[in-house]
C-alpha cells in the first residue's frame, strides 16, 4: 500500500493531492495536523519515490532530527527501500560535506538539511555540495523563520544560499508553516518570492499593490514607509486560494476537543513588587532624562525583558551576573506548587491522577533552570528542553515524556517547533512570548492530531505588571491575523479534490 492510501487521514490526502497538482504551494495547516506526512505523500503522488530524483528539505535542526527523520524512516523507507536519506542537518560543515562523498544511487534521494546549511558565507554556501544536484523538489519547513526578507537587494544569508540551489523547470516548491505571517501580513512577501520568483520583482511594488503605505517617524530627521493596512481583503484571499492551503483543527478534526484556556492571576509579594517598581522607576528616569532625538525603544525593551523576569521570580546579582534566586519570593511558583499538589505530583494520593503530565513554558532559560531546582527541592522530577539541550538529550527527553515515567518538561519558548509532547493534557505558560504565532506553535506541541484528548492552556499572569499588557497585545494581534488567515484560505480547491477522492473510492 502507498503512503497516500494507507497512512493519511482524508484531509491529509487533500493536501497531498494539492501539492501534486499545484506544484507550488504554501502549506499552512494549523500546527499539529501532520504537515510532514502531507508533503511526503504529495511527493509520492508526483512519482518522485518511484524514479531517480533528488529532493531537498531545509528545516530547523530539531525538526530534522525528530519529525522528518522519524517520518521518513517509519513511513517512507519501508514502502520505498531504494530511497536514500542524506542527512546534513547536524555537525560541522566538513562533517556535513562528507555525507555527499558517495555517488548518488539510482533510486530517489532525500537531502535533509538544517536552515544553517544553506547560509552563505564568504566562501559560498556552508555545504557546497548542496548546490550540486538539480532538485526535483525543494521544501522549506518552518518557512516563517527564514523566508521573509527586507528587500530583494538585501537578502538574508539563507536567501543568498537558496538562490544558488538549482531547481529543474518542473521543480515542486513547498513552503511549510502553521504560522506563515509571524503576526504581520507583509511577512508573506518572502514566501511568495520563493514560490513564484517570476511574478514578483520588487518588494516595494508588491507592498504598494497590496497595502496602503504611511510615513512613520523614527527620529527627528528620519521617517520610514510602513504598511498601514490591506487595500483589498478580497484580492488577498483570492491569492490565498491560489497559492495556499490552510485548514484548522476544528474544520478537519471535529472529534479533537478544542483547547481550553484558563487565565490565572497572581499578585506579587512585597519583595517582588518592590523590585519590580524600582526597575520601572530606573527605566523611566533613563528614558526621560535623554534628549528627544536620542530616545529609542532600547531602554524600554530592556525594562520589558527584566520586568517579565521580575514578575516570575526574585533575582540577584552574583559576580556581575543577574540570576534567579532559588527559595526566593515567587507568586507564580507558589501557585504552581499548589497546582502540582492538587494533581498528585508531590505525594502519593490514590484519589489523584498520578499519570498526569505537564509542559511548562518560559522564554528564559535561566527561569527554566531555576524552576527545575525549585521542583527538585519539592520532590518533582523534571527535564529542561532549551537551547543547551543536545540532540541526543532532546530525543531522549521526548521519548521518556511520551512513553516513559517523565511527567514534567520545562520547555523554552524558542523550542516551539518540531517536537511532539502530546502526552500532556496541560501546558502552563509562565510568561507569554510577544509573537502570537509563536504562542500558537508552542500550544500545539501538546494539542495535536496524533492524540484526541482535552488540553488546557494555563496562562499565569502577574497582575498590574507587564504580563497583563503583553497578554492584551498578543490577543489583539492574534485576532487580526487570524481573521484573514483563517478566512477563505484556499480551502475550496481542497474540497473539490476531497469530493473527487470520495467519488473515486466508491
Amino acid at each position: 500500500m502507498s503512503l497516500f492510501g494507507e497512512v493519511l487521514y482524508p484531509y491529509q490526502q487533500v493536501a497531498a493531492s494539492r501539492i501534486n497538482e499545484s506544484r507550488r504551494i504554501l502549506l499552512a495547516d494549523q500546527p499539529g495536523l501532520g504537515k510532514t506526512l502531507e508533503v511526503l505523500a504529495g511527493l509520492e503522488l508526483a512519482g518522485l519515490f518511484d524514479r531517480p530524483s533528488v529532493i531537498l528539505i531545509a528545516t530547523p535542526i530539531i525538526n530534522a532530527q525528530t519529525t522528518w527523520r522519524d517520518t521518513v524512516e517509519r513511513f517512507v523507507k519501508p514502502r520505498y527501500p531504494d530511497l536514500s536519506l542524506i542527512d546534513v542537518s547536524k555537525g560541522t560543515a566538513g562533517q556535513k560535506a562528507k555525507q555527499f562523498d558517495r555517488v548518488y544511487p539510482d533510486g530517489p534521494v532525500i537531502v535533509l538539511a538544517n536552515h544553517n546549511a544553506l547560509d552563505m558565507t564568504s566562501k559560498g554556501v556552508r555545504v557546497a555540495q548542496l548546490i550540486t544536484p538539480e532538485y526535483d523538489a525543494v521544501v522549506i519547513d518552518e518557512s516563517h523563520m527564514v523566508l521573509p526578507v527586507s528587500n530583494p537587494r538585501k537578502l538574508t544569508n539563507f536567501w543568498k544560499g537558496l538562490s544558488k540551489v538549482r531547481m529543474n523547470s518542473d521543480c515542486i516548491r513547498v513552503a511549510i508553516s502553521g504560522t506563515p505571517d509571524r503576526g504581520k501580513l507583509d511577512n508573506r512577501w518572502g514566501t511568495w518570492l520563493f514560490l513564484n520568483p517570476g511574478l514578483i520583482s520588487d518588494k516595494w511594488s508588491w507592498l504598494e499593490e497590496n497595502f496602503w503605505m504611511s510615513e512613520q517617524r523614527v527620529s527627528r530627521s528620519r521617517t520610514v514607509r510602513v504598511p498601514a493596512g490591506l487595500k483589498s481583503e478580497r484580492a488577498w484571499l483570492e491569492r490565498d486560494k491560489q497559492w495556499m492551503i490552510r485548514r484548522t483543527k476544528s474544520e478537519v478534526l471535529p472529534q479533537l476537543p478544542p483547547k481550553r484556556y484558563v487565565d490565572v492571576e497572581v499578585e506579587l509579594g512585597r519583595e517582588q513588587r518592590a523590585s519590580y517598581a524600582l526597575r520601572q522607576l530606573e527605566s523611566q528616569r533613563k528614558i526621560y532624562d535623554a534628549r528627544i532625538e536620542e530616545r529609542d525603544t532600547g531602554e524600554a525593551m530592556v525594562f520589558a525583558l527584566r520586568a517579565r523576569q521580575l514578575s516570575t521570580c526574585s533575582w540577584q546579582e552574583v559576580d556581575g551576573e543577574t540570576i534567579p534566586v532559588v527559595s526566593g519570593e515567587s507568586a507564580k511558583l507558589d501557585w504552581l506548587l499548589e497546582w502540582f499538589a492538587e494533581r498528585g505530583f508531590t505525594e502519593r494520593d490514590d484519589m489523584a491522577d498520578n499519570s498526569a503530565k505537564v509542559v511548562i513554558v518560559s522564554s528564559f532559560s535561566k527561569v527554566l533552570h531555576w524552576l527545575k531546582a525549585e521542583l527538585d527541592a519539592n520532590g518533582i522530577h523534571s527535564a529542561v528542553l532549551d537551547g543547551s539541550t543536545s540532540d541526543t538529550q532532546r530525543s531522549t527527553i521526548q521519548r521518556e515524556f511520551q512513553t516513559g515515567n517523565l511527567r514534567v518538561v520545562l520547555l523554552s519558548g524558542s523550542m516551539g517547533v518540531g517536537i511532539n509532547l502530546d502526552a500532556a493534557d496541560d501546558l502552563i505558560m509562565l510568561d507569554s512570548p510577544y509573537d502570537p504565532d509563536r504562542v500558537e506553535q508552542i500550544e500545539d506541541r501538546v494539542h495535536r492530531a496524533s492524540n484526541m484528548h482535552h488540553v488546557t492552556i494555563w496562562n499565569v499572569i502577574a497582575v498590574d505588571t507587564i504580563d497583563q499588557a503583553i497578554a492584551e497585545k498578543v490577543s489583539k494581534r492574534y485576532k487580526v491575523t487570524r481573521e484573514l488567515l483563517d478566512g477563505a484560505r484556499g480551502v475550496e480547491f481542497g474540497r473539490d479534490i476531497l469530493a473527487r477522492l470520495d467519488r473515486d473510492s466508491k
